[in-house]
This record gives C-alpha cells, sequence and structure tokens, in this order.
C-alpha cells in the first residue's frame, strides 16, 4: 500500500535531473508519452498487482514531472505578469480536469456499474464449481450478491464476510474463499481498463499541441535572448 501510494511523487522527484539535460519541446514529448504509456499500464494490468501498479504510477509520476515545469514556463513566457502567469497557470490545470471529468466521469459510472453485475455473476459461478454442499453454494451465492450490492462502488467486498453471513466454514469453504478471491479481483480490475485507456489516449492527445506550444516559445525566448560577450565583441 505504502508503495503504491508513493510511487507518484517518487517518480516526479526522480526525473528532476533530467529536466536540465533536456529541451522544454522534447521535455513535454517525452512526458506526455510517459503519461499515456504509465495510463495504458494501469488499464492492462495482467493481475492485482500491488508492484505493477507502483511501476504505473511512478511512470505517470515521471510524465507529469517533465511535463509540469514546462506548462509553467510557458504560461510566464505568455505575460510578464507573474501574478497573471501564476493565474493562466492555475486556470489552464483547471480547465483540463474539468474536461477529463466531463469525458471520463460518465465512462467510470457506466464501467463501475457493470463491473458490479460481473462481479455478482462471476461470484455465482465460482460457488457452483466449489466443492461445497448444494445448500452452502446457494448461501454464499446469495450472500456474495448481497455484499456487492452493499460495497461501495469501485471497492473490493469482504468475501470472507459472505461465507459468516451463510455460516458456512471448513477447508473446502476456505479454498472456495481464496478462488472467490481471486475471481472477484479480475473482475473489478479490469473495470477501470476502459477509463485508464481513455486518460492515455487524451495525454496523447495532448501531446501535439503541447509539443508546438514548448516550441514556439522556446523560439522566443531564444530570439528575445541578448547576445553573448563573445558575439558583441566581434561584432
Amino acid at each position: 500500500g505504502a508503495v503504491v501510494v508513493s510511487a507518484l511523487p517518487v517518480g516526479v522527484f526522480a526525473v528532476r535531473p533530467l529536466r536540465r539535460a533536456a529541451g522544454p519541446t522534447a521535455r513535454v514529448a517525452v512526458g506526455c508519452g510517459a503519461l499515456a504509456a504509465g495510463l495504458a499500464a494501469l488499464a492492462l494490468l495482467p493481475a492485482p498487482s500491488g508492484w505493477w501498479a507502483a511501476a504505473a504510477l511512478a511512470v505517470c509520476g515521471i510524465g507529469f514531472g517533465l511535463v509540469d515545469p514546462v506548462s509553467g514556463g510557458m504560461a510566464e513566457s505568455a505575460g510578464a505578469d507573474p501574478v497573471r502567469a501564476a493565474a493562466r497557470t492555475v486556470a489552464a490545470r483547471h480547465a483540463g480536469l474539468v474536461l477529463g471529468l466531463v469525458i471520463i466521469a460518465p465512462s467510470l459510472a457506466t464501467d463501475l456499474d457493470a463491473g458490479a453485475e460481473r462481479a455478482v455473476i462471476a461470484g455465482a459461478d465460482t460457488m457452483l464449481d466449489a466443492r461445497l454442499p448444494v445448500r452452502d453454494k446457494i448461501g454464499v451465492a446469495q450472500a456474495v450478491a448481497d455484499l456487492v450490492e452493499r460495497t461501495p462502488r469501485g471497492q473490493m467486498p469482504d468475501v470472507s464476510q459472505a461465507f459468516v453471513d451463510a455460516e458456512v466454514a471448513g477447508a473446502d469453504a476456505d479454498r472456495a474463499s481464496a478462488e472467490l478471491v481471486r475471481r472477484l479481483e479480475d473482475v473489478l480490475t479490469r473495470s477501470f481498463r476502459r477509463v485508464f485507456l481513455v486518460a492515455a489516449s487524451l495525454a496523447l492527445l495532448a501531446a501535439a499541441p503541447a509539443i508546438v506550444a514548448a516550441a514556439t516559445v522556446a523560439r522566443g525566448a531564444s530570439v528575445a535572448a541578448p547576445p553573448s560577450p563573445a558575439r558583441r565583441g566581434i561584432g
């Protein structure tokens, strides 16, 4: 848990030395690509794995660490007033956040509802294959359906509670519980796949205008820069 939570900021700080080694255009291109790659990796989780998620979030952090300083620099170069530049940067970030929510939120709501339905079906299917008496299978399957209904969307239900509610115990029940957890985790993990792919697509779509803007700012800065002392001496 702590590794997953800290992966994103670790990626942001780890990439700081590279900011001086590359120009703004290259940083924007690589940063948007890294963001898209990290989000796509989250969408394509092969199995519920904290290490895989941590690695993907670290890549997202690298991308954000490369792009974010460039976006702030572009806002500052557009106007001399630092207060207006800061306001412009904040407004741009909030506009991007709102746009992302408008695009992603409907898909997320739909996918979570569909994921809950698939979780119930997967739970019933797993219990049909379990080595338990038919009466116990029916009781646990019904308890799982009720548990999924009560659990907040996007959270993993406590499968062991379903066996407690159905009053089913023993070695076979423990094996069935472990298999049920695996199936439900697999279903719920894949419920977020489309949302992460949409977010990765947005990162790629933002790359083109961001690269053009960064290149324009870089050219303007090079033109406005005063000549070096050596060149003034030669003149």
